[in-house]
């Protein structure tokens, strides 16, 4: 369940990826913002049945842990919403 929320949220990075940052940031505050934050409760209510000692329940705190970078990019149309993209053009780049 969680990695289809996820999913989609890469699915929306994917339509606007290269468009000026007024329009990323326009399209994640309508499309992005209500999936974050029904993620967010997802992940609240998961780590509410989970034990926090499993390796289940650790990746959930983790993921908690980092929620404030996490939404950066709901912020800033010039933020990739992950690194993984940026890392990638770099070793592109470099090969």
């Amino acid at each position: 369940m969680g990695l289809r929320r996820i999913a989609r949220l890469y699915k929306i990075e994917d339509k606007i990826r290269g468009k000026p940052p007024a329009t990323r940031q326009f399209v994640r505050w309508t499309e992005s913002a209500p999936l974050v934050n029904a993620f967010g409760v997802w992940l609240d209510e998961q780590r509410s049945r989970v034990s926090p000692h499993s390796r289940l329940g650790e990746k959930l705190t983790y993921i908690a842990n980092q929620w404030d970078g996490l939404l950066a990019f709901l912020y800033d149309g010039r933020v990739e919403m992950d690194r993984n993209f940026v890392e990638n053009s770099k070793s592109d780049r470099s090969n």
